[in-house]
């Protein structure tokens, strides 16, 4: 069975390679057949455009899940409205409270 190789790609995530022991290569393992970046744990449609360098959190995750938060640049930004979405903005306020927070927490760090 082919495992896949550790590679990092043009954003900064790091693909999580397979252990050699995986039996469930083809079918049920997650890491065999989803792109999970080890270094921000982030997999698939939670993938900021650029990799932050640190663990995002699962709340975090469902922001960049739900279009509304990403990473690009080195910042943490409210991801703009496409021309058919409609603009919430409630939601608008919580994204951008969370990004201020995230890119002070990084700033800090």
């Amino acid at each position: 069975m082919t495992k896949k190789s550790e590679y990092e790609d043009k954003s900064g995530h790091v693909d999580s390679a397979c252990t050699p022991r995986c039996d469930d290569a083809v079918d049920n393992c997650m890491v065999c057949n989803l792109f999970a970046c080890k270094v921000c744990n982030c997999f698939e449609g939670s993938l900021p455009t650029q990799c932050p360098g640190t663990n995002v959190e699962e709340e975090h995750q469902q922001l960049i899940y739900k279009a509304t938060l990403d990473f690009r640049e080195g910042q943490w930004v409210r991801r703009p409205y496409e021309k058919h979405e409609k603009p919430d903005t409630g939601a608008e306020i919580v994204v951008d409270c969370v990004a201020k927070r995230l890119n002070e927490e990084k700033e800090a760090a």
